[in-house]
């Protein structure tokens, strides 16, 4: 299997949690930001379990059990991560003469299946490399975003008060942790030291979190109870240059993180369905896209913040781990 390194898988899960943090809805405040730290630190508990079974040489998918746990997370993930797509669809234009006749979005699901495929057959390492570009090209625009916003930020806004309360952006914080479960399944093929993976991934995470949150409070905070998407609006309100717009290079990069997103999951699934069925060579991530888009589908009426995902994706991340290390002090014995 192809082997990657801390900062290719670092780069991956971040584009993942780009993607998420752009698409929140509802309002962001201080609390949010808390709630969503708060909710990292915890994710990295649920990460140890994983991290010492890596570090006692002990895999982590080798029960036909496991594989099938993780496997319908990299499947539910994708889904979600589908519907998110939907939700924002109104922020990218997509034109065609068959939007009268073909549904929006079955149109944008083609496209964005389309791109991920090309972009995940090729194995994760080629996914890797170019989500590492991705990661260089959206640390420029997040400097361009600061400093385009200088002017336009308050500090009151940190002031307003959250009428969720810090227990629901918690969850809304852990809601969105899938990446918890796919950084659990590449950890094993990281050439690198696993500690290192996994403080370097958490600590980068926190920051892009912090900047993101404060970034949108401080300059949306006065009309984000009348935006749809606050953290893509507070983008839009900083214009870095005065006499032309950047609304089509945000578009850019929402698509770019979007595909990064979902052709990470079409990956992770082929990986564990290579696992589940040896003979199933071919068409692994065509199968896991379709699949996932269904999946969308049956859940894009579902609260995407519910304690309910929450408390899967800490499971996921959680238990199996666990179980393999209980299993190998027990044979060690």
């Amino acid at each position: 299997m192809n082997k990657i390194s801390y900062g290719q898988l670092t780069a991956l899960l971040l584009a993942s949690d780009t993607f998420t943090l752009v698409c929140l809805t509802g309002n962001i405040t201080a609390i949010t930001a808390a709630g969503f730290i708060t909710g990292i630190a915890i994710q990295i508990l649920a990460s140890l379990p994983a991290l010492s079974c890596s570090l006692q040489g002990e895999k982590i998918i080798n029960s036909i059990g496991i594989q099938w746990i993780y496997l319908l997370f990299t499947l539910l993930w994708g889904g979600l991560l589908f519907v998110r797509v939907w939700q924002t669809s109104e922020e990218i234009y997509i034109p065609s003469v068959f939007s009268d006749v073909i549904p929006h979005k079955l149109i944008i699901t083609a496209l964005i299946g389309i791109i991920c495929l090309y972009v995940s057959s090729p194995g994760i390492k080629a996914l890797s490399r170019a989500a590492v570009v991705v990661a260089g090209f959206g640390v420029l625009c997040l400097v361009i975003i600061i400093l385009g916003a200088a002017d336009k930020i308050s500090f009151s806004y940190l002031t307003i008060k959250s009428s969720a309360g810090f227990a629901a952006e918690l969850i809304k914080g852990l809601a969105l942790s899938g990446s918890l479960g796919t950084f659990v399944i590449l950890l094993e093929i990281v050439k690198d030291n696993k500690i290192k993976t996994t403080v370097f991934y958490f600590i980068c995470k926190a920051i892009l979190t912090c900047i993101v949150l404060f970034i949108t409070t401080l300059v949306s905070g006065g009309i984000m109870s009348i935006v749809n998407f606050p953290v893509i609006t507070a983008a839009q309100l900083s214009q870095p240059f005065s006499n032309q717009r950047t609304d089509s290079a945000f578009i850019i990069i929402l698509v770019i993180l979007a595909v990064i997103s979902i052709a990470l999951q079409a990956t992770a699934a082929s990986i564990i369905i290579k696992k589940i069925f040896p003979k199933f060579s071919r068409f692994r991530c065509s199968t896991a896209l379709i699949i996932m888009s269904l999946a969308g589908l049956a859940l894009s009426r579902a609260n995407l913040y519910s304690s309910i995902f929450a408390l899967i994706f800490a499971l996921v991340a959680l238990i199996p781990p666990a179980v393999v290390l209980v299993k190998a002090k027990g044979e060690s014995k």
